[in-house]
Parts: C-alpha cells; structure tokens; sequence
C-alpha cells in the first residue's frame, strides 16, 4: 500500500495482458546477421586453405622415422589371422577324429557326430546304474 492508503497502482492501467512480444524484424536481422557471419566464416578458411600446400598429405620421413621399426621380441601374433586358422584347423581336427585319450584305462575320443548317433541309439545314461 503507498502513503495514501490506496493499493499501487500498475503500469497498465485495468485488467488485460502485458505486451511481452518482441519484434520479428529483429529476429530476422539477427539471423541473417548469423548466417553472414557462416558464410564469411567459411570463405576465409576455404581461402587458407588454398594456400597451404600439402594440407592432405604426410611430409616426407627423415632421419629415424625413416626406418621401419619393429615391435619387441616376444612377438606373439605375427600374422593373427593364419595364427587363428591353425587354432581352428586343429580344434576341428580333435573333434572330427579317433585317438586316444588314455590307452592303458581304454579311453578313446570320438567324433562329435558319431557320438550323438551312440548316445540317439542307446539313451542317456543314467548316473545311478554302475557302468558295464
């Protein structure tokens, strides 16, 4: 309340709404004013660029960059994909072949396929029954 005893008054005068827009034509010259800066932007690393040789490619290699250097011994995968080949190769060779696992008890390793067909030939066997 002010000194009169009348309530303050506002700066709009009655009810309604208070103007808060603002004008489109300000945005629009701010907007252009950014898109001209982009561009003027633009223009002025594309012209540097111009003018600078070799920005694509390596400079020629000197003194000891000139020379190859190898990692240090042990190297352990020179040539990782023949390394998994072979890692493969003999993994499906011991699965796909006979041997023995241990000749003096009689235990032998078969082939993956030719043990499903034993195992849908007889059943599971049961872990309760002693073995033959």
């Amino acid at each position: 309340m002010s000194r009169d005893g009348n309530a303050a008054r506002t700066a709009v005068d009655g009810p309604g709404f208070q103007e808060t827009g603002v004008p489109a034509r300000g945005i629009v010259k701010v907007g252009a004013g950014l898109i001209g800066l982009i561009l003027v932007s633009m223009a002025v690393v594309a012209g540097i660029l111009a003018f600078m040789p070799n920005i694509g490619g390596r400079p020629p290699a000197q003194g000891v960059a000139a020379v190859p250097l190898a990692p240090p011994t042990p190297r352990l995968e020179v040539d990782p994909r023949g390394d998994r080949a072979a890692i493969e190769s003999a993994g499906r060779n011991r699965i796909e072949s006979y041997s023995w696992t241990d000749k003096s008890h009689r235990h032998a390793r078969i082939p993956v396929e030719r043990a499903m067909d034993i195992l849908a030939a007889r059943g599971w066997p049961d872990p309760r029954e002693p073995a033959p």
